[in-house]
């Protein structure tokens, strides 16, 4: 995969299981990192007020085996699911509404 030209449209996600609200422009995949032949799992939104903007914002989670999800799905992301309920809701307060995000 080192080498090879990615494209936009192998990332964009067109379904989400369970989400029954419009989440946006998301991609979503898997992108090399480096020259071996690690990989890193990536969500990207777009902003949904307003023009596109230039902006992309960074989410990570610290700490030893802390995963970005936590941070995408319990606290700044457009999805939003917490512990203890049986689907997603839609987060009005998510990071992307007026910037690109990246998790």
């Amino acid at each position: 995969m080192v080498g090879r030209i990615l494209t936009l449209e192998e990332f964009l996600v067109k379904s989400l299981p369970l989400v029954n609200f419009d989440y946006g422009e998301l991609y979503s995949g898997l992108i090399p990192i480096g020259t071996n032949e690690s990989e890193a799992l990536f969500f990207v939104f777009a902003p949904r007020d307003g023009e596109p903007v230039d902006e992309l914002t960074i989410w990570l989670n610290g700490g030893p085996g802390c995963s970005s999800l936590e941070g995408w799905l319990q606290e700044t992301g457009r999805i939003s699911w917490q512990p203890g309920t049986y689907a997603p809701t839609e987060n009005p307060y998510s990071w992307d509404r007026e910037t690109n995000m990246i998790w």
